[in-house]
């Protein structure tokens, strides 16, 4: 027994100093300066081991911290996470958008935001303990196109996660020539046009890996974690697969979960001449209450002309990819849950998806 008693206590003590090593070292919030000086503010989540980095981009009615839960998880995997402020939103620098007209706020999300991101990824993967050349990004709503777009300009980007978003026609275009690039992608029915969009994006990855997971409700981006409390864990399993278990792929997906058909405004959108034959589908759609109504027709064409409007509004400008419903929704509790975030993404969204429904 004298003999055994130390070796346990050994034991116990190993056990007892490794625990301690792989404890995580504490969410470190970092300064960063974008191209023109302006202050970014950041959060890095540390793994306890060297492993790989996800950069995540936050949707605009909100601010970085909406991911801190996720980040936490994914550090406890093995995985680097860092977060950040857009300008303007939450800590960083830079005018409030709610302050910026829509033309102003545009230019400066076309302009500035790409060398911002880009900021975000060069202090990310420059940290010692995030592995060279495997990456993964993700974002939820206006943050699915900076997602998309960082990929386009880092092929360390190994894997992306999309909530509730869209692309441009740049964006789509190399999601379709991305066989490599695995994607996760999930919406809600009650987002207005969302499920039809991302459906159309997931229709576009030509990797066998990527796969789209549906609600039929849960709101828009981040909100879905409250309301699918699977989803973040779904979120974690799918990193660790395709940057830590098998870089840059993910088992392909078949059976009932495989590709469905985007609806055709959205099909024709980046064919040649698309845009043309999409704004004659809306004004067909635009004229038919009329003439269904002088005919006695059933059915609500009034629905669906709204539904068009709002998809072909989600296409031309994806930061108002939003229903009226929604905004009006977000209005008055966004002040309350954002601390400081700028809404601008979905309150600016409203006068425009109103304003097409009008004009049915």
């Amino acid at each position: 027994m004298r003999r055994i008693l130390p070796t346990r206590l050994l034991v116990v003590l190993f056990f007892g100093v490794s625990c301690a090593a792989q404890e995580l070292p504490a969410p470190r919030v970092v300064d960063l300066k974008a191209p023109d000086g302006t202050t970014l503010k950041a959060t890095f989540f540390a793994a306890a081991k060297p492993g790989p980095g996800v950069l995540l981009l936050h949707q605009c009615n909100q601010q970085r911290k909406n991911w801190d839960e996720l980040a936490a998880r994914l550090a406890g995997t093995g995985i680097n996470v860092l977060t950040v402020d857009y300008r303007g939103y939450g800590e960083s620098g830079g005018t409030p958008y709610k302050d910026l007209p829509q033309d102003e706020f545009a230019k400066i999300v076309a302009e500035k935001w790409p060398g911002d991101v880009d900021t975000a990824f060069n202090y990310l993967v420059s940290q010692p303990g995030v592995t060279r050349g495997i990456v993964g990004a993700g974002g939820a709503s206006c943050g699915v196109n900076q997602s998309i777009q960082l990929a386009r300009r880092h092929p360390e980007v190994k894997s992306l996660v999309l909530l509730s978003g869209n692309t441009d026609r740049g964006g789509r275009g190399f999601l379709r020539k991305s066989q490599k690039l695995p994607m996760m992608l999930s919406a809600a029915d009650d987002d207005g046009a969302a499920v039809e969009v991302m459906q159309w994006l997931y229709g576009l990855s030509t990797n066998p890996g990527s796969k789209f997971v549906h609600y039929t409700s849960g709101g828009h981006g981040t909100e879905m974690f409250a309301a699918h409390k699977e989803l973040p864990g779904t979120i974690v399993e799918w990193y660790v697969q395709t940057l830590v278990k098998t870089p840059g792929s993910a088992p392909a997906v078949t059976g009932a979960s495989g590709k469905t058909r985007a609806p055709g405004i959205l099909e024709e959108i980046d064919s040649a001449g698309g845009a043309s034959t999409a704004a004659q589908k809306l004004s067909e759609a635009r004229r038919a209450p009329a003439i269904r109504g002088q005919q006695g027709s059933g059915g609500n064409p009034q629905a669906q002309c709204g539904r068009l409007s709002e998809l072909a509004q989600c296409v031309r400008q994806p930061l108002r990819c939003v229903s009226s419903r929604r905004a009006e929704r977000f209005g008055t509790r966004e002040r309350k849950e954002s601390a400081g975030a700028s809404k601008v993404g979905h309150d600016r969204s409203r006068g425009t998806a109103q304003s097409d429904s009008r004009k049915c």
